[in-house]
């Protein structure tokens, strides 16, 4: 018995001739999502308490990942508000976004020809991602075209770039403090007092105005190196 007569009739074509510019990119959509797979790891780094904690997060996928990094998120006393709305928006970005990604990667490329069209000989009228999932509830779906893709690709590398600055802010925010003290190094206030703050309001401010190359920093750039 076939639920679906459109579906049964599709044939798959494999390295098709007519995809064009499609597999480089699909391609360049999921490079950038492996780099938002990977900051998300980076997060989990710094704000885990304990290496048994960060390895759980390891068989864990990116939707559970993200839903640990905003309870933590949540949870610190070592991050201002300002960088936890931060965080916390970004990281709710990339949950929104990331159902775009499972779409392109769990569907296939669909040409389609206009009636009367020869798909013997011509190239495809219309090409774009279904999403097999809608026909749960009726026997059409909506597609991704081209430009959408191209949106898409931009939206996730605008992304990525917010998620590895904020990822750096965080490493220092959230541990630097801490570890130069375990080690007897000087408070990191006292690299640059003139600055006048206290605690993760003297890290951003720090991070705003000095740049880690100067002198000054020479010991916490040590540490972050």
């Amino acid at each position: 018995m076939s639920h679906l007569t459109g579906l049964k009739n599709l044939e798959v074509e494999l390295n098709p001739p007519y995809l064009g510019e499609w597999p480089n990119k699909i391609g360049a959509n999921m490079l950038n999502f492996a780099g938002i797979e990977f900051i998300s790891y980076q997060f989990l780094n710094s704000l885990e308490p304990t290496r048994k904690r960060f390895n759980q997060n390891l068989s864990r996928l990116l939707s559970d990942r993200i839903v640990r990094i905003l309870q933590l998120v949540e949870r610190s006393d070592s991050i201002s508000a300002e960088l936890k709305a931060e965080m916390i928006s970004l990281w709710e970005e990339a949950k929104e976004l990331s159902k775009w990604r499972n779409r392109i990667a769990h569907n296939p490329v669909l040409p389609t020809w206009k009636a009367g069209s020869d798909s013997a000989s011509q190239l495809p009228d219309l090409i774009g991602v279904p999403d097999m999932k809608q026909i749960r509830s009726g026997d059409i779906s909506d597609t991704i075209s081209i430009d959408a893709l191209n949106t898409l690709i931009d939206s996730s590398a605008a992304l990525a770039a917010k998620l590895h600055k904020i990822a750096k802010e965080a490493c220092l925010t959230m541990r630097s403090m801490d570890c130069h003290r375990s080690s007897g190094s000087p408070e990191i206030e006292n690299y640059c007092p003139e600055i006048g703050l206290h605690g993760p309001k003297f890290v951003t401010k720090l991070l705003t105005d000095i740049p880690l190359s100067d002198p000054r920093l020479g010991g916490l750039r040590d540490f972050v190196e």
